[in-house]
């Protein structure tokens, strides 16, 4: 294993060869794990935001944010999103955490150009439109409801509250029916400029995967976006 410099990306190869890194010039970084004995890919854009990175005017934010990005993106329609992954057999999803927010898929090998050019274009040129954001608003308002209705959740709330006073990580990651009450799609557009940068995301692949081949395939799609 061995580092190579280049004029257009470092290459970075750790853990005996399993895993290999490569980091754009504009800051994205690209991790895969090759594993040929599978005809199936995960990969996943992970960017540096959660819970952790709000106050109590925009709590709930980076949740809210991971569901509307799923409504459209400059090239998707919602409904083009689902069906051009789901349907060829494929899976895709999302989760926010207090440190990371992620959007993920698995798919078979084959689909892998469409499946990168879909998660990226939802995370980099998101629509965030103001009708979606009204409508998803009600949704998340009664997820936050129907988590405070069972003790098994919000038992975990408070404790969250007891070890983190008065800090972000002791509050709710979905926010409060207040704070969501007021997030309007200015908001999220002006969160999502703060945070989805290049420099912020990591692309990973793990499967049946080439790391120069992907690396090809994630620079033609995201190497062009300026960092913030």
């Amino acid at each position: 294993c061995s580092n190579v410099n280049s004029r257009i990306s470092v290459i970075t190869t750790i853990k005996k060869c399993m895993y290999r890194k490569t980091t754009l010039l504009n800051g994205l970084r690209i991790v895969t794990h090759d594993m040929k004995e599978r005809d199936s890919v995960t990969l996943g854009f992970w960017v540096k935001v959660g819970g952790r990175y709000e106050d109590d005017c925009n709590k709930g934010s980076a949740h809210y944010l991971e569901h509307i990005l799923f409504k459209g993106s400059k090239g998707y329609s919602c409904e083009e999103i689902k069906e051009q992954i789901e349907g060829v057999g494929g899976s895709i999803n999302a989760f926010t955490s207090e440190e990371v927010t992620c959007f993920y898929a698995k798919i078979p090998s084959k689909h892998i150009n469409k499946t990168l050019d879909i998660l990226a274009d939802m995370v980099f040129c998101p629509q965030i439109a103001k009708k979606d954001v009204n409508k998803e608003r009600s949704v998340i308002i009664e997820e936050i409801k129907m988590y405070h209705d069972l003790p098994q959740y919000y038992v975990l709330e408070l404790l969250d509250a007891l070890m983190w006073p008065d800090h972000p990580l002791g509050k709710n990651l979905a926010g409060t029916q207040e704070s969501v009450s007021h997030i309007t799609s200015l908001n999220l557009r002006k969160f999502h400029q703060a945070h989805y940068e290049p420099q912020n995301v990591v692309v990973a692949a793990s499967g049946k995967i080439l790391h120069q081949s992907f690396v090809k395939l994630v620079k033609a799609k995201c190497g062009r976006i300026s960092k913030a």
